[in-house]
């Protein structure tokens, strides 16, 4: 058969595919140990590390787990490859800890080698916003350079490994990036405790140049598709054919006809005619010549371009040539016709026509066809990788491109070996086969020193390959790899290393923005904004006014709940925004703020602050009497576990011992002085009588008894009954100005929960009383660890209880948001959201949250802060310092970095020494009632006078005799039954009558009841004495008949005496 339309010549098409396969695959890299190594030329020894190199070290590397870190790292490396710089990473190990450095060398000598780091900085702290670098200095960077070419690392003795490869990613299907696991956490951890470094050397590469690689790629694949398929084909056919016909036919005609024609034309026209030829022919072995430019990135400059020739010149002669030629002929032309016409005929025409007619045929037809086809698999295989290196070359253009390889310098072989096959087994991935993986060791001196003068430039090393016995070209341990293959080749740990923390973060707001237009002047500064483990130079400013809309505060112990707390108030007093600060817990607030004048501490021990006073029955005189009791009765039920009948018992008890002082409950009135209260001994009174006079069962009583009767004593005696005392502090003094009031010091949690109660209660009352409307904000309260008055109960209901906690937290809590219209903001403080009533969460327009370990505490807190679930995770990895912070107008949360409070911390005492001033009111008193039976004249100020009653330690049933005599008797004529159960009730003492009950005579009876009687009533003169113990006798008398007699004889004698 004729092949002449065959151009191919197989006979050396074997070699030429060697040829080629080594330019494609680098199979050069599986002797590249055994080539000699070019010697490193002049302008590489001239470079000056210290002075075009730039590095800087890694401390913390911050992750957005919500972005693609192979992307941001491609980005990175990029935009050092538009700067014309190489990248280069150094991990270095000392066996013990893992060092990473990151940096970028100039070699085109322009001094660009400032703006070059800038750039890799920049790009990097912009990629990967948070993590923590330090810029290496001079002396640091040839320290460095020392250590791993010098010091470090004998080179006689030193090995030094190559990995040569493509790196591709491991994403099969079903996997995604989050499941990345070609990390380089994963050969550190290969490589823990073994001293080596590793060096990732990146040199850029032009886009002329690879468009240069395509092109000769593209050239290589079209001489090739040729040799891919061969198709032969065969066709042969034989046809006989028979037919057979008979027609007759017979026709008879007859016509006539006349005619008329009369004619007229007329013509006018032109043409035109062109004709060309053209002819080609070319040699295809010298099209492979271009094929030169895909070697010239492997093998670097003209060493690069001859290669690639001569391999073109190999194929090319396989091809032949072929030529073709082609001729073309077009005309034109155009004409115009005028023709007038005119006809007339008549005719007459008669036909008869008859046809017969008989056919038949055969035909036989026999026919092969024969066709092969043969496929050259080597071929298509050499194509497969023309393509795969051509798309390569497009993502290098889209990601930038570079020459890399890696090199590992250890003294020890093992560790060398362990360290390449790691990394390149880390490496592997799908398609990376494109390219020949490979690993080289040097371990002869010789080589080391040679290669050493390469590596101390970070420059990749060249050696000799030899394409023919004449012909040899420069080679390098490098492969080009584009921007995305790169960042896979100098991976960041995922996780953290020894040495390297790595922590994933999540993005929060980085400026403050609201819903509405709404503009605040009036500001006040936290912090500045922090952005993926960074702080910024933007403000976080608070809304002061919000702060009237309450604000919670949360985070565990050490968080910095109190650094942020100290800049509120601290900014807030500069605006004279006056403070309450309720702290039952550390005491801390008094040695911030209690040096301060315009500051005032109270607190629970007198040896340490002044001492708290306030009376939790007293109320303002726009509140009612009913509404006090109440509220007085809710915070009860939080402090105390009541169950049944138990708030009701207290509450008629508590209603009892007001009426005893005067009260009327209807009107709200009292009968002898507004500021007439009772207090818990009136309460302790009425509760006995209450459950005695109950139809409760004996055990029930006993049981009430026990639960409420001692819970009532132990606020009568002790620290309570010195705080809840009837000299109380004012209100404006408490509620008014700068008030830190420290309950640390109570051991009782109990009595730390009442106290707080009581003092937001009696705030709430005294706003009330003040009155006003949407006010602004006036003053602010803190409630430290909230969840003693603001606990967090079930919402199911009990049969038995009805959840009386619940309801009376719920009461609380309104109470506080709704003190917001009098301008009292709360800043409700906790270390644990999940202890805290959650309407009061609810109820707050502003929340910081810092650290918050517990999931549920995070989540509770977090949905009410508007944060999403990765924020709501990220709660648990704040620093301290730093917080989650959302007003319910901004669009969304921000992390803040609190500022450092530069207050002074001294350390609070202010000792006050108690006066007990009950001595001179009894003298006072006593003159007074007594003034008329004695025969003097005392003048005094009845107003100011019963006010000290009223203030005074007496009991109000004392008070309610005292004062009752002062408003409705003359008391210039008071007889002695009018004053002589007031006289006896405040000197009564049964130990002295008792001492004195075996004496003699009268006379010594008298002498030991007075000396025992305390030393008060000896400072009034003898009269007063004698007057007092008159008084006694006669209601002792008035309530035992057998003192009676004893009384009119002592009488008797005491006349005697004065006559």
């Amino acid at each position: 058969m004729n092949n002449s339309l065959d151009v191919r010549d197989n006979n050396e098409l074997a070699q030429a595919f060697i040829n080629a396969e080594n330019i494609l695959t680098k199979d050069y890299l599986q002797v590249l140990n055994q080539l000699e190594i070019e010697e490193i030329n002049e302008d590489l020894k001239e470079i000056n590390i210290e002075e075009n190199a730039r590095f800087f070290k890694l401390n913390k590397l911050v992750y957005n787990k919500n972005e693609d870190n192979l992307d941001k790292l491609c980005s990175v490396v990029n935009a050092v490859a538009l700067s014309k710089g190489t990248v280069v990473t150094i991990i270095k190990s000392n066996g013990k800890k893992v060092d990473y450095y990151l940096g970028v060398i100039n070699k085109n000598f322009n001094g660009d080698v400032v703006a070059q780091y800038e750039t890799l900085e920049r790009a990097f702290k912009g990629n990967f916003i948070g993590s923590d670098i330090s810029s290496l200095s001079n002396r640091q960077l040839r320290n460095l350079n020392n250590d791993i070419f010098l010091n470090n690392y004998d080179f006689e003795e030193s090995v030094i490994t190559s990995v040569s490869g493509i790196a591709a990613l491991r994403l099969s299907e079903g996997k995604d990036i989050l499941n990345y696991i070609q990390g380089l956490e994963k050969f550190t951890d290969a490589m823990e405790g073994k001293a080596y470094t590793a060096l990732l050397l990146a040199d850029p590469v032009s886009n002329e140049e690879v468009v240069k690689a395509k092109l000769g790629y593209e050239n290589l694949y079209s001489e090739m598709v040729p040799f891919l398929k061969t198709e032969l084909s065969f066709n042969e056919s034989d046809s006989i054919t028979l037919t057979e016909g008979t027609t007759t036919s017979i026709t008879k005609t007859i016509n006539e006809s006349i005619g008329y024609t009369q004619n007229t034309s007329e013509t006018d026209g032109w043409s035109s005619s062109e004709s060309f030829g053209k002819s080609k022919s070319k040699n295809k072995g010298a099209i492979l010549g271009i094929v030169g430019a895909v070697g010239g990135l492997a093998f670097g400059g003209a060493s690069g371009i001859i290669a690639g020739s001569m391999v073109g010149n190999v194929l090319g002669s396989l091809m032949g040539s072929a030529s073709d030629s082609e001729n073309i002929t077009a005309g034109r032309n155009k004409s115009i016709s005028k023709s007038f016409g005119e006809s007339k005929q008549q005719g007459k025409s008669e036909a008869e026509s008859t046809q017969e007619s008989n056919s038949s045929s055969e035909a036989t037809t026999r026919g092969r066809n024969i066709q092969i086809s043969y496929e050259n698999r080597g071929v298509r295989s050499l194509l497969e990788k023309i393509d795969m290196q051509i798309s390569r070359l497009d993502r290098c253009n889209d990601f930038g491109s570079f020459n890399f390889a890696a090199y590992f310098i250890s003294n020890d072989p093992s560790v060398n070996k362990i360290a390449a096959s790691s990394y390149n087994a880390l490496m592997k991935g799908e398609n990376s086969s494109v390219e020949s993986s490979v690993i080289n060791t040097w371990s002869d001196k010789s080589s080391n020193k040679s290669l050493n003068l390469y590596l101390n430039k970070f420059t990749h090393p060249s050696f000799k390959f030899n394409l023919s016995k004449n012909k040899h070209i420069k080679v390098t341990p490098a492969s080009i790899v584009s921007g995305k293959e790169l960042a896979i080749h100098m991976s960041l740990p995922k996780k953290s290393i020894n040495g390297l923390p790595v922590v994933e973060s999540t993005e929060f707001g980085r400026n403050i923005f609201k819903l509405s237009n709404e503009k605040s002047l009036e500001y006040i500064n936290l912090g500045n904004i922090y952005h993926m483990g960074a702080e910024e130079d933007t403000k976080v400013k608070l809304d002061k006014e919000s702060l009237a809309m309450h604000t919670f505060i949360t985070g565990s112990t050490g968080t910095g709940k109190s650094n942020t707390i100290y800049n509120i108030l601290n900014e807030l007093t500069k605006e004279r925004i006056n403070f309450l600060v309720i702290e039952p817990v550390k005491g801390e607030y008094k040695h911030v703020f209690g040096y301060r004048k315009d500051v005032t501490v109270w607190g629970t021990n007198n040896k340490y602050t002044k001492l708290l006073k306030i009376n939790p029955f007293k109320f303002p005189e726009d509140v009612h009497v009913l509404e006090h009791i109440d509220r007085l009765i809710e915070i009860l039920n939080v402090c105390w576990p009541m169950y049944a009948a138990m708030p009701a018992v207290l509450k008629e008890s508590i209603e009892k011992a007001y009426e005893s002082v005067g009260w009327d409950l209807d009107i709200s009135e009292n009968k002898y002085d507004k500021n007439l209260f009772p207090n818990f001994n009136d309460v302790l009174i009425k509760l006995n009588e209450v459950i005695n006079e109950s139809a409760f069962s004996e055990e029930l009583k006993g049981n009430y008894i026990g639960a409420l009767v001692t819970r009532v004593k132990s606020l009568t005696n002790g620290i309570n009954g010195r705080i809840f005392a009837i000299d109380e502090i004012d209100n404006s003094l408490l509620f008014d100005s700068n008030v830190i009031v420290d309950l640390s010091r109570i051991g009782s949690s109990e009595t730390k929960s009442m106290i707080m109660g009581i003092l937001v209660m009696r705030l709430s009352e005294h706003r009330m009383s003040q009155g006003g409307i949407n006010n602004k904000l006036k003053h602010i309260t803190v409630l430290e660890e909230a969840h003693n008055i603001l606990k967090r109960t079930s919402i199911e209901q009990s049969m038995e209880s009805s959840n009386l906690v619940g309801k009376s937290v719920e009461m609380i809590s309104n109470a506080i948001a709704e003190m917001r219209t009098y301008g009292e903001g709360f800043i409700i403080v906790d270390q644990s959201p999940n202890m805290v009533d959650m309407s009061t969460i609810r109820n707050t327009n502003t929340k910081i949250i810092l650290r918050l370990p517990d999931f549920l505490d995070r989540n509770l807190v977090g949905k009410a802060a508007a944060l999403n679930e990765e924020q709501i995770v990220e709660l648990a990895k704040l620093e301290t310092g730093v917080g989650a912070i959302y007003q319910n107008n901004w669009l969304e949360p921000v992390l803040c970095k609190v500022s450092k409070f530069e207050g002074k911390e001294i350390e609070f005492k202010e000792e006050e020494e108690l006066k007990d001033t009950s001595n001179n009111l009894n003298i006072k008193i006593t003159k007074i009632l007594l003034q008329h039976q004695i025969g003097e004249s005392i003048d005094y100020n009845k107003e100011a006078l019963i006010n000290e009653i009223i203030n005074s330690k007496y009991p109000n049933n004392i008070k309610v005799d005292i004062i009752n005599v002062l408003k409705n008797k003359n008391i210039y004529e008071l007889e002695l039954k009018d004053v002589s159960n007031i006289i006896s009730k405040i000197y009564y003492n049964q130990q002295a009558f008792e001492k004195a009950k075996n004496c003699e005579n009268f006379k010594q009876w008298t002498k030991i009841v007075l000396d025992n009687m305390g030393r008060n009533i000896m400072e009034l003169d003898k009269d007063y004495r004698d007057a007092i113990l008159q008084c006694i006798l006669r209601e002792q008398a008035l309530a035992d008949k057998d003192v009676e007699q004893f009384y009119f004889n002592w009488t008797e004698y005491m006349r005697g005496e004065v006559i």
